[in-house]
């Protein structure tokens, strides 16, 4: 069956060469000639001038960047093949990173432990000094207080033996004035 659909297809594709084959050849023999007069452009159908040839190297990029892209990319692929090494020493170069970044690491934390220590020392010797200075000045100001305390203390009681020998000194002179006056009891008059 399928021997029998192919010799079909054959004979039906190769009727119509068949039937003119003259007409075929004849057209691979013709030539075309153009003429051309004074206001011809030279383009095609007489309109637009011909194409000018590209020169120069901008016009050679332009053309050409598709090549030029694929030939840089596969010198940059054929770069990195040779200059790459073998997992085997990518794994052991990776190791020896590894090994560095963590001394590096370590190094790094302690000296960031030692500045962290001696921050702390500075800044208790800081407060130690200021709760010196602090308890010094508290000090101080209680003993300001207590000899404020004194001295208002000695004034009060001066001023309290003051304005008692004036009550005494008023009081004697009270009495004598009182007990000078004619009349009955309290040197009032009730006249």
């Amino acid at each position: 069956m399928s021997l029998s659909r192919t010799s079909n297809v054959l004979r039906t594709s190769m009727r119509p060469l068949a039937a003119h084959p003259m007409r075929s050849g004849a057209t691979m023999l013709q030539t075309r000639t153009k003429i051309r007069g004074p206001d011809d452009l030279g383009g095609p159908g007489g309109q637009e001038p011909p194409p000018q040839k590209p020169a120069g190297r901008d016009e050679t990029v332009k053309r050409n960047w598709p090549a030029m892209a694929g030939v840089a990319l596969a010198l940059l692929g054929l770069y990195a093949y040779t200059t790459s090494g073998s997992p085997k020493q990518d794994l052991e170069r990776a190791d020896q990173n590894a090994i560095r970044l963590k001394a590096q690491g370590e190094q790094n934390l302690n000296e960031a432990r030692a500045k962290g220590e001696q921050k702390w020392e500075e800044m208790k010797r800081h407060g130690e000094k200021g709760w010196e200075d602090a308890k010094a000045r508290a000090d101080e100001l209680r003993r300001q207080g207590e000899r404020n305390w004194q001295d208002m203390k000695a004034r009060g009681e001066k001023g309290w033996e003051e304005v008692k020998a004036r009550a005494e000194n008023d009081a004697s002179k009270g009495l004598g004035e009182f007990s000078g006056r004619k009349g009955g009891m309290g040197g009032f008059r009730s006249d």
